[in-house]
């Protein structure tokens, strides 16, 4: 069943480390680069110990944004598998089918890396948002400026501070 899935929509939205020049980017090798797209979402960096890492929510979950990546065809659904496993599929990320808009104005199914914004604090010490929405491209703002997000536990909300 996940095979047929797969061959249906065997597009993949990527918008931090996986993206051109990031990371982990290698990961995609053997993918064919489609071109630059956005989609709904909101974008956060999230810290655990020393490290940052991109983490988008969905739209429906924390609010609205447009967040700005790049969108590739993957042709071996093994090799999506590989990219699920490194990702954390599904404990720590889960791979959702989601609009996408492409440069040339196209709309089109791909998957994307999401976590739910209530899981956000199993995983991570704290959030900053991204206002840009866009990972390549972030603004370093002062501290003072930097909205971090809490989560409010008995109200499964997002409580939203600066710094």
């Amino acid at each position: 069943m996940k095979l047929l899935n797969f061959f249906k929509n065997n597009r993949l939205f990527v918008y931090g480390s996986l993206r051109a020049g990031e990371r982990n980017h290698s990961r995609l090798t053997g993918a064919r680069y489609i071109g630059n797209a956005t989609t709904s979402g909101v974008l956060y960096a999230a810290h655990t110990g020393s490290t940052v890492m991109p983490v988008a929510t969905m739209p429906d979950t924390t609010g609205h944004q447009k967040i700005t990546g790049e969108l590739y065809e993957i042709d071996d659904p093994d090799h999506l598998t590989e990219i699920d496993r490194f990702e954390g599929v599904p404990t720590i990320y889960r791979r959702k089918i989601l609009p996408v808009f492409t440069e040339n104005g196209r709309t089109v199914s791909a998957g994307i890396y999401y976590q739910p914004f209530h899981r956000l604090f199993t995983f991570h010490d704290d959030i900053v948002y991204v206002p840009s929405g866009d990972w390549k491209n972030q603004e370093t703002p002062a501290v003072s400026s930097l909205v971090f997000v809490t989560h409010d536990v008995e109200m499964q909300a997002p409580v939203v501070a600066t710094g």
